[in-house]
């Protein structure tokens, strides 16, 4: 079972039709993926109406934090 969720997790193909790679639903609040490029953070706000971005990735860069916030991203950490 295991072998089979990684396998759907590292595709680019998901429910929602979002250009990240492991994007999915966790809850009603919450989604989970890669890091985005500049077209992935303006599907989150457009799509999805995301506000918010938590990056748990070492090293995020600024220029990940200005894409989000120039795509309509409130807050990004």
């Amino acid at each position: 079972m295991w072998i089979i969720q990684w396998a759907k997790s590292s595709t680019w193909r998901n429910e929602f039709g979002m250009p990240i790679r492991n994007f999915a639903k966790v809850s009603d609040a919450l989604y989970r993926g890669a890091l985005p490029a500049a077209e992935g953070y303006r599907a989150l706000v457009l799509k999805l109406g995301v506000r918010r971005i938590l990056s748990l990735t070492e090293g995020a860069r600024e220029k990940d934090r200005e894409m989000a916030l120039e795509a309509g991203v409130e807050e990004w950490r």
